[in-house]
Order: structure tokens, then C-alpha cells, then sequence
């Protein structure tokens, strides 16, 4: 009888979690909890730089192709524009196009005149200014 008393006693004292193991499994949880929200900011963040960088080359894409387009109708370009986009998913994009001449040739006794020019646009994002993206080329203009 002394037995099943012991047996009794034991199986009441062991029947839960002390509250010293119950504290370190939340403070384990917690830590683990930080460490995925602070994953899931990083990626966040890695996305908005890779969607403002998408739409910053999209719109360099854009000033461009109108660029060249109206160079080779002839349209007499500044040295020197700028803007905001106000418009579509490149909403406020600022950009600046910069147009050098680079060389000219004269072909067929002064018939054609072939002008090479430096196009150099850059793009930002107005809350990420001190991220620009900009590419240089070069275009033909046949006059």
C-alpha cells in the first residue's frame, strides 16, 4: 500500500512544465519569430529595389526609344532635359537626358551628312535618391 502511495505521489509531481521550462520555450520562440520577421523585412526591401530598378530601366527604355526616334525624323534636340514622370508604374521617376555630339561624316559630295550623338538618360526614385540608374549609347542621325 506504501507503494501505490509513492506511485500516486510521483505520477502528481511530474504531471506538467515548471514554469522556468515554460519561459525558455517562449524566449526560444521569440527568438525564432524575430529572426523570420527580419527575413521577410530583408526580402522586402530586396523586392522594392528590384521593382524601382525594373521601372527605373523601363522608363530609361522609353526616354530613349522617343529619343531616337525623333533625332532620326530630324527634330532638333536640347543639349540637355529633364523631368518627372507622373504617369503609369514610373510615377515619380525623375530623369535627365543628356545629348553630345560625338562626330559628323560627309558622304556622296555633301549629299548626306551622318552625325553621331552621345545619349546619356539617368532615372531615380524620389524616396530612393541616392539610387540612380543611367545608360550611355550612342545614335545616328542621317541628314
Amino acid at each position: 500500500m506504501l507503494q501505490f502511495r509513492d506511485n500516486i505521489t510521483k505520477r502528481l509531481t511530474n504531471r506538467g512544465f515548471t514554469l522556468i521550462e515554460v519561459l525558455a520555450a517562449i524566449v526560444v520562440l521569440s527568438f525564432g519569430i524575430v529572426v523570420i520577421l527580419r527575413a521577410l523585412e530583408t526580402s522586402l526591401i530586396a523586392m522594392e529595389r528590384s521593382r524601382n530598378t525594373m521601372w527605373g530601366y523601363i522608363l530609361i527604355r522609353e526616354i530613349f526609344a522617343g529619343t531616337k526616334i525623333d533625332m532620326r525624323r530630324g527634330v532638333e534636340m536640347p543639349s540637355y532635359s529633364a523631368g518627372i514622370n507622373e504617369i503609369g508604374p514610373c510615377k515619380n521617376f525623375h530623369w535627365e537626358r543628356e545629348i553630345e555630339p560625338v562626330s559628323a561624316f560627309v558622304l556622296n559630295n555633301d549629299k548626306m551628312k551622318i552625325s553621331l550623338y552621345r545619349v546619356t538618360i539617368k532615372t531615380w526614385r524620389d524616396n530612393f535618391p541616392a539610387i540612380k540608374y543611367d545608360v550611355t549609347a550612342y545614335v545616328r542621325q542621317l541628314k
